[in-house]
């Protein structure tokens, strides 16, 4: 498959640069995956579409404060982004732009040393921190690892803003490079209101990883993805587990959930299970688990568009995005999502 299947063409205009100030009155795009008509609603209309003994599942992971900023002792400019340890506390590893030599040595905008000591096998950098353990550094002084396609300079008010918007409400486990962003429509009150209807939420952790947004450049069927880590309860296995032999539909909250269950095996006498997964799902991918997906508008060439594709259908999904791009829709991590059942 080629991934110019998934390539569009997106007005810059239409790329949310920040969320709207309440998070459920974001569009929604609800797509019939049988027929392909659409709907234009608000995201607090998902309660209108959801019913009695339905599961909805979230991912519960939140967003490391992992980005700073150094200074070569040349007086270079560097933008480093933590991955996770490498072995110690004190050795990670990052994303590091400009691409440095090993054996470079910078600087914190708090005088905290850092030295690159090599690069493994998938681009990543490893860093040695010299006067600072990073995790206290993420929590003191880190910021958010934005998207490149969210535009902040220095001195933005949003900044600081972000620190909350690029979170979900629900989120409660540290570790992820990225917020799994269709979850950033919810509220308090919206998820109250779904629990009182007797729909049901299952809780997740994926801590989403840089490649997950690496772009599809040769084939699909080439690409592959990094691991990144997942987790769930025995509780909430034994839960899914339940409603699959119930057949009660189950609602995945973002391609990030979507992953966890479709990398669960179909039938699992117990829990509680922590891994990992590089499953990448495409067109042609036969779902055992989802039968209904929340999603954001995603960008060209991606995986998380490749997995929407795989779930709503190709053709589908190309006029659902065409008529979002008509009606003005606002795309990526803080713009409007869409409801496939």
């Amino acid at each position: 498959m080629d991934p110019d299947t998934l390539d569009f063409e997106l007005p810059e205009n239409l790329i949310a640069q920040e969320p709207l100030p309440k998070r459920d009155h974001a569009r929604l795009m609800v797509l019939d995956r049988v027929s392909g008509s659409l709907q234009h609603k608000k995201f607090f209309d998902l309660k209108n579409y959801l019913k009695k003994d339905d599961v909805v599942v979230i991912n519960k992971a939140r967003v490391n404060r992992a980005k700073f900023i150094g200074k070569k002792l040349t007086g270079g400019h560097v933008e480093i982004v933590l991955i996770a340890p490498e072995g110690d506390p004190l050795t990670w590893r990052s994303l590091v732009r400009p691409m440095l030599k090993p054996g470079t040595v910078f600087k914190l905008t708090n005088g905290v040393g850092v030295r690159l000591i090599g690069r493994n096998k998938e681009g990543e950098n490893i860093l040695v921190f010299d006067g600072g353990n990073p995790r206290d550094l993420m929590a003191s002084m880190g910021a958010m690892p934005l998207p490149p396609y969210i535009k902040r300079k220095s001195d933005d008010p949003r900044r600081k803003k972000d620190f909350d918007d690029y979170q979900t409400v629900y989120g409660e486990v540290d570790g992820s490079l990225a917020a799994p962003t269709a979850g950033l429509h919810f509220t308090p009150e919206l998820l109250a209101d779904i629990k009182s209807m007797g729909v049901t939420i299952v809780e997740v952790i994926l801590h989403v990883g840089w490649g997950t947004f690496r772009p599809i450049r040769e084939s699909v069927e080439n690409h592959h993805m990094l691991p990144e880590q997942y987790e769930i309860s025995t509780e909430n296995i034994g839960c899914l587990m339940e409603s699959k032999k119930r057949n009660r539909r189950i609602i995945s909250v973002g391609t990030t959930s979507t992953r966890v269950l479709e990398s669960l095996e179909q039938f699992r006498p117990e829990g509680p299970i922590k891994g990992e997964t590089n499953l990448f799902i495409k067109p042609g991918f036969s779902y055992k688990w989802i039968t209904g997906l929340i999603t954001n508008f995603h960008v060209p060439r991606s995986t998380p568009i490749a997995l929407t594709a795989a779930f709503s259908g190709l053709s589908h999904l190309e006029k659902a995005y065409e008529e979002a791009i008509g009606q003005q829709y606002r795309f990526f991590s803080y713009g409007d999502a869409m409801l496939i059942i």
